[in-house]
């Protein structure tokens, strides 16, 4: 083999590599790598990653990450929310939360309702 063709050879081999790795599924845009969930000491941290992707499919991916990550998730804060109406001694029921929520939730622009109902499909 003549040092001209080896160069050649060597170039497309390179070039080949750069080709493959490129074409990774890790380096793709993946639609599953928006949220991070860590589970430390006293508290989860999240990541949420906003810098490509549709927000209602973030919000799907958080979702579904939160419940497959603490399945108890939506039970722990309903009695917390359920804690801390109790200590506004009646003032203020749980259902009368929940009937705020629903009336502010028609006054939240539509690109932050779709993250949060990214989970309802």
């Amino acid at each position: 083999m003549n040092k001209h063709t080896k160069k050649k050879l060597t170039s497309l081999i390179a070039l080949m590599l750069l080709i493959f790795s490129g074409c990774d599924s890790n380096d793709s845009v993946d639609t599953t790598n928006h949220v991070t969930i860590t589970e430390n000491p006293l508290y989860w941290e999240i990541h949420i990653d906003y810098s490509y992707g549709d927000r209602y499919w973030i919000g799907h991916e958080y979702g579904t990450k939160v419940l497959s990550t603490i399945p108890d998730y939506e039970v722990g804060g309903d009695a917390y929310l359920q804690a801390s109406v109790t200590g506004l001694q009646g003032a203020v029921t749980y259902e009368v939360l929940i009937e705020r929520a629903l009336e502010i939730s028609k006054n939240i622009q539509d690109r932050y309702m779709d993250e949060m109902e990214g989970f309802a499909s």
